[in-house]
């Protein structure tokens, strides 16, 4: 089964039920130097399955490395992910609650609505910083 596909039916079945929260950017509040401390935070606090290594967070991007383990023949492969801020389209935040505790699932979709990365949070407040971050850096970038 191709792996793209095999991660797109999970991430559908997560995010099955959950409800979908309205949130316009806030730029005005931001600075570049915070926007980019923002992001950098809280893609480093993702649950620990899904947390990077190391980000390095520019001027035009946000940069996650990270290892995977197949667990087929145990061999851990690196690989990254790149969102650059001008490809940044619609953000959406996912809300759901697991385990009797609310998440906050931001979907980070590029300039043709494809789905670039995916940041969990517990905070809503928190959420909300890390767009109007985005879309700060989006805006200087």
């Amino acid at each position: 089964m191709n792996k793209k596909y095999f991660l797109t039916v999970i991430l559908l079945i997560f995010l099955t039920g959950c409800s979908t929260i309205h949130y316009s950017p806030n730029t005005a509040n931001t600075n570049p130097t915070e926007a980019k401390e923002i992001v950098k935070q809280l893609v480093q606090e993702q649950p620990n399955e899904l947390a990077p290594i190391k980000v390095e967070v520019t001027d035009r991007y946000f940069k996650m490395y990270a290892t995977k383990t197949n667990t087929m023949d145990g061999y851990t492969i690196p690989w990254n992910t790149v969102v650059y801020f001008n490809n940044v389209g619609k953000i959406k935040i996912k809300q759901k609650k697991r385990w009797s505790k609310e998440w906050y699932i931001i979907l980070i979709m590029d300039n043709e609505k494809n789905l670039k990365y995916t940041v969990y949070t517990a905070q809503y407040t928190k959420a909300k910083s890390f767009i109007d971050a985005l879309f700060t850096l989006k805006k200087t970038g």
